[in-house]
């Protein structure tokens, strides 16, 4: 097949190389993963500290309006999703509803007005989950909780190729055309050209499948170049390492594929893509398992340090925002977690 979204290389091959790196990411998760019971959220003490996050957030709101304090800004508008969660667990009911009404209204109309829908998704997951957990949800619950979210996240996928090139900067007219997509996808029973597209995109694969296609005729591996400039993005500020790589993935898809990005258009490769961009089949195996323990290994912090101080989990939506998204990198999920868990601990400090 051809085109950006095809799969380049045969699905036995691909499977060869995708099914071991999944199970391997498990296994290193498994590895170091939490013993014991959730502990208790129910907020007994402090519940004014959702005072402390709202002001955080419109300090971010208005930061983001600055030169130069861009990235602070968008740190700190994250945390409404964790004043939303933290206030689920407080007795101001009425005041959770409408901070949470708010919060995912936002984020709807946000993510109507650029196309893109990785913040709905991934705000959405972590919303739910607390609030199943909040509730003591049963399992019918939570499996009925599931379809509404799988069906949610196809439908995103099915028509937004469709509804980008029609959005506009008019919130009702993006609404109107987003539901009569979704309507018109949903009522149409015929398997078309998009469909087909769908389930390559559905789970990034055709992301992975670029750079095999890339690193299997050039042989150009970075043999852990990506990783060496993780350690060195996170840890020192640009005015000490101007040249370091910028999170966001451009530079893995022109450095791993033969694919060149718009200036407008942000993809990236995928913890397996980079694995095997560096190391190739095997060492993208261990790197899966390394990848695996970190983030279990950042989880269990957040835990320990909720046991320790208080307030942690609560802070869990946004210091691991970018880890558990499917379209990622290593530089990408770590220098946002490693930024936003200091914002976390001085808020908390």
């Amino acid at each position: 097949p051809n085109g950006l979204s095809s799969m380049m290389i045969d699905e036995e091959y691909y499977m060869s190389i995708v099914v071991p790196a999944y199970i391997c990411f498990c296994f290193g998760a498994l590895v170091v993963k939490r013993e014991g019971k959730m502990p208790d959220l129910m907020v007994r003490e402090n519940p004014d500290f959702i005072i402390f996050l709202l002001v955080a957030v419109v300090i971010g709101k208005i930061l983001q309006r600055l030169p130069g304090f861009g990235v602070v800004g968008v740190l700190l508008d994250h945390l409404l999703i964790c004043a939303v969660v933290y206030s689920l667990f407080t007795p101001y009911r009425i005041f959770a509803l409408i901070l949470a009404l708010y919060q995912m209204g936002s984020v709807i109309v946000g993510s109507l007005a650029i196309g893109m829908f990785h913040d709905l998704l991934l705000q959405g997951f972590w919303f739910g989950s607390f609030f199943l957990y909040r509730i003591k949800a049963s399992r019918l619950t939570v499996m009925i909780f599931l379809a509404v979210a799988i069906s949610t996240v196809s439908v995103c996928q099915f028509v937004k190729r469709t509804y980008r090139a029609q959005a506009t900067a008019d919130v009702v007219y993006n609404v109107e055309t987003f539901y009569a997509l979704a309507e018109e996808k949903i009522s149409t029973p015929h398997v078309s050209s998009y469909d087909e597209d769908f389930w390559i995109r559905f789970n990034q694969g055709w992301h992975i499948a670029h750079v095999i296609f890339y690193m299997d005729r050039t042989g150009d591996y970075k043999y852990g170049e990506t990783i060496l400039d993780t350690f060195s993005s996170v840890l020192l500020p640009r005015f000490l390492a101007p040249n370091k790589r910028n999170a966001g993935g451009r530079e893995n898809m022109e450095t791993m594929t033969f694919y060149r990005l718009k200036e407008t258009t942000s993809m990236n490769i995928s913890y397996v893509g980079e694995g095997y961009g560096n190391f190739g089949k095997t060492g993208c195996w261990i790197f899966m398992i390394c990848i695996g323990m970190a983030l279990a290994g950042l989880e269990k912090l957040v835990y320990f340090l909720h046991e320790k101080y208080g307030f942690f989990i609560f802070f869990m939506p946004a210091i691991l925002l970018f880890c558990i998204r499917a379209e990622n990198d290593l530089l990408t999920a770590f220098s946002w977690a490693f930024r936003m868990f200091l914002i976390s601990s001085l808020i908390i400090y």
